[in-house]
């Protein structure tokens, strides 16, 4: 939780740089703010955040959409007072009960105004939380149709000997994430990451990345690339 006495310290996390300018001059253009640093990705941040700790996070939902709820979690690990808020679209693939239930302590709609921004930015730091309207609906319906308690569905029959760390390495490795990304998401070496990447080469029968990709989208484990 922030100091009140001293700027609330901001890391913004989003891969636009327009948009991430944007955020950053409406954040500084108050006092009791401080950006101190941008990244483009949560495995940069993950490293940010292990040289410099920030009181809050502001992030693009769909930064999270190859890693879920555990991209979420990898933030906190060496920054346990780390508050998030979150930027969600209509469409992102994570559910925002399930986001929530990760750690994030803020959700806001991607059009947002910059007052709920910062409104949004000074509750989470004093230790409490902020939800959009649509976004309290939206939460509100999943509890209210039972999906708190959904079960996570069973993969396809293709990919059931694969274990749940394998199905999630074949996630990021389809969506571009380099082993290096993987490592600092995973809490892995590298060096952990690349036999992992060999032995589920070696499971599923392919030869190289590009046709575990494939693979992987074959079976819907992640969609195609844009």
């Amino acid at each position: 939780m922030s100091d009140q006495s001293s700027p609330i310290r901001v890391l913004l996390i989003e891969d636009h740089r327009l948009f991430r300018e944007a955020l950053r001059t409406v954040i500084e253009a108050h006092r009791d703010f401080r950006v101190i640093g941008e990244t483009d990705s949560v495995p940069q941040a993950i490293l940010f955040l292990k040289r410099q700790p920030a009181d809050v996070a502001v992030v693009d939902l769909k930064m999270f959409d190859h890693t879920g709820p555990a991209g979420v979690r990898a933030l906190f690990r060496d920054n346990n007072s780390l508050r998030v808020v979150a930027f969600s679209n209509e469409g992102d693939s994570e559910a925002p009960l399930d986001i929530v239930k990760a750690g994030v302590h803020g959700l806001l709609p991607r059009n947002t105004t910059s007052a709920s921004l910062l409104d949004a930015i000074r509750s989470v730091s004093r230790g409490g939380v902020f939800l959009g309207p649509v976004i309290a609906d939206r939460i509100f319906s999943s509890l209210r149709d039972g999906h708190m308690d959904r079960r996570v569905q069973a993969p396809p029959v293709a990919v059931a000997g694969l274990s749940p760390r394998e199905v999630q390495l074949l996630r990021l490795i389809a969506s571009g994430k380099s082993s290096k990304e993987i490592a600092v998401l995973l809490d892995l070496s590298v060096q952990t990451v690349r036999t992992y990447r060999k032995n589920l080469m070696k499971k599923v029968g392919v030869g190289n990345a590009a046709e575990l990709t494939r693979f992987a989208m074959f079976h819907g484990l992640v969609g195609p690339r844009p």
